[in-house]
């Protein structure tokens, strides 16, 4: 349905002031994913690397590798299936946040064990039906919320409320 839109899903989250590649690999202090970029980090690549997929050291990896790394670690074929817009919001949530796919699971209406972060076929059958436009902003809100709760809200806030708040509209326009 949506692989057409990994690579403009792709631009939006290596905008500036996001997880930009040309920032350079950094290490920011309170970060518990230490040294990141392009938006992976290390304990990412270093599966990608055991993997195959990829191949060095993070800090010299190339677009192309992180890009590579994070279309199978974050993109994969969920969002491959998902509706226009959704698919950029599990994307995005997915980079920012480990257990994003039980938050959509939970707009989606699953319950108890069926909240399980992996977003496979039940996750995929949820979706069948409904309204892109209504489930993107539940998943804004309940991320936001999320992302609050969290103990590194202080420090991460201005970034992080920045990049929901650019990924809102345009997951709105994808599914339009």
């Amino acid at each position: 349905m949506a692989a057409a839109n990994y690579p403009s899903s792709l631009a939006l989250v290596w905008r500036p002031g996001f997880d930009n590649p040309a920032d350079g690999y950094h290490v920011t202090p309170g970060d518990a994913g230490g040294g990141t970029l392009g938006g992976v980090i290390e304990a990412t690549w270093s599966a990608a690397v055991a993997a195959g997929l990829v191949r060095g050291k993070l800090a010299d990896a190339t677009r192309d590798q992180l890009s590579i790394v994070l279309r199978a670690k974050f993109w994969g074929s969920a969002c491959d299936a998902l509706p226009s817009g959704l698919d950029l919001m599990l994307f995005n949530g997915r980079m920012m946040s480990g257990g994003f796919p039980g938050i959509f699971q939970q707009c989606l209406g699953l319950v108890g064990d069926d909240v399980d972060d992996d977003f496979g076929r039940e996750s995929l059958e949820a979706v069948t039906g409904r309204h892109a436009p209504t489930l993107i902003q539940a998943l804004y809100g309940n991320h936001y919320a999320y992302l609050k709760r969290l103990s590194s809200w202080p420090e991460f806030k201005g970034g992080w409320t920045k990049r929901l708040e650019a990924v809102l509209p345009a997951a709105l326009a994808l599914a339009a």
